[in-house]
């Protein structure tokens, strides 16, 4: 059990992460794209988690979060905590309690929300007989606010009108074509842009810092530098992973032999087990997950698959560098006693460097991630089947001592 208990630790904080906000929750799905999805539960005090192509929630009383992803999807109904909306077209029509996150095309918003907005479209709404109480965070292409703000908009658009009121402070930027409409109200308007706002007789400012700016013509030769950009996460990755290799053979050192032990003696059965582990997780989450039992399911499986995966570039490292030593050195010593601070310094700098190989380097970094990915495998689940005696008489052959006395 001492063998397997980190990974196995590892797995049930994971799934207590998963579970704690799942279990707790509602959660009902369709795949019918001809046929909405209509909700009309009863007062729930449970959160809500609703996937279908179109989405209807009709007057009830949510006692949690609502999470909602379609692409149409119609919400009139009254929250007390979030809601958190992914679509191509939302309307909401209803009371929010707490705040609103929405990512979609198009957004149409009609009731009153007690917290903050934050919305990333395209077409954004905001009728007349709407009202926010707290911030609102719009990045989009069109803005129209017909009803009230009570606080703060920062908005970043190609257009903008405004119609109602706006209590707090506006504060726009990006090429935006501002138009304030007559009967309009906005506290303080912070704009900056090169367009000339548009103004009508009856419109209300009651303060406002007020720049037009003169567009700069774009230098010659420049480019985005995606050099400098590629080469920090470059960098960055590999101090990760140094950190990561580290941990690994100083506190873990005993898990990491073993494991650079089977991926080298199996390591052609390694690179099946992981490539039918990753096929296996990628079918598995998808066909679980759109049932109402298995979604549990799936997100655990999901979770354990990402961290195995998270984990194996330095794995694979620390193995490439354990055989450049064994290799260089004649094989004087056991496989397992090149496990140090050179093979992560090495190893880890070699997988980086094959990612610069096209080709090549890019198929030695795939192979050697799959024989890990097999090898912990076999090494988490091999106890379960295979004994320890036949697993260290299999590795005294290329001098690797697997199992300890």
């Amino acid at each position: 059990m001492g063998k397997i208990g980190l990974f196995l630790l590892s797995l049930g904080v994971a799934i207590v992460i998963v579970f704690q906000p799942v279990c707790a929750a509602e959660f009902v799905s369709s795949s019918d794209s001809e046929t909405p999805l209509i909700i009309e539960a009863p007062a729930t005090p449970r959160n809500l988690f609703a996937i279908a192509p179109k989405i209807i929630i009709r007057p009830s009383q949510i006692g949690k979060d609502l999470f909602s992803i379609g692409q149409e999807i119609e919400l009139d109904s009254s929250i007390e905590h979030n809601a958190f909306l992914l679509g191509a077209k939302v309307q909401i029509s209803g009371s929010v309690g707490g705040n609103v996150f929405v990512l979609g095309e198009k957004l149409k918003l009609s009731g009153v929300v007690d917290g903050d907005v934050f919305i990333l479209g395209s077409e954004v709404v905001i009728e007349e007989d709407a009202e926010i109480r707290g911030q609102l965070y719009v990045l989009a292409e069109s803005l129209i606010i017909r009803g009230k703000v009570m606080d703060h908009v920062f908005a970043s658009c190609s257009s903008c009108t405004v119609s109602g009121s706006i209590l707090g402070r506006m504060t726009l930027r990006a090429q935006a074509k501002l138009e304030i409409k007559k009967g309009a109200f906005i506290q303080f308007l912070d704009y900056r842009s090169p367009v000339v706002a548009v103004i009508e007789e009856g419109a209300e400012i009651k303060d406002s810092k007020y720049e037009v700016i003169e567009t700069q013509k774009p230098k010659k030769h420049s480019r985005f530098p995606w050099a400098k950009i590629i080469g920090f996460f470059a960098v960055l990755n590999w101090l990760s992973s140094i950190i990561l290799g580290i941990f690994f053979v100083t506190l873990f050192k005993k898990h990491t032999r073993k494991v650079v032990a089977i991926g080298y003696k199996q390591f052609g059965l390694c690179i099946a087990f992981g490539l039918s582990f990753l096929f296996a997780v990628s079918l598995g989450v998808f066909f679980l997950f759109f049932t109402l039992i298995g979604y549990k399911l799936a997100l655990s499986i999901g979770f354990f698959g990402l961290m195995i995966w998270n984990i194996t570039p330095t794995l694979a490292g620390i193995f490439a560098g354990v055989m450049i030593q064994y290799w260089i050195g004649n094989k004087k010593h056991a496989l397992e006693n090149y496990v140090n601070w050179i093979a992560v310094l090495a190893g880890i700098t070699l997988y980086q460097v094959l990612f610069l190989i096209p080709v090549l380097g890019w198929f030695v970094r795939v192979v050697l991630c799959l024989s890990v990915i097999g090898a912990i495998l076999s090494y988490v689940f091999g106890t379960l089947r295979i004994s320890d005696d036949s697993l260290g008489t299999a590795a005294s052959t290329a001098e690797i001592s697997v199992r300890e006395s």
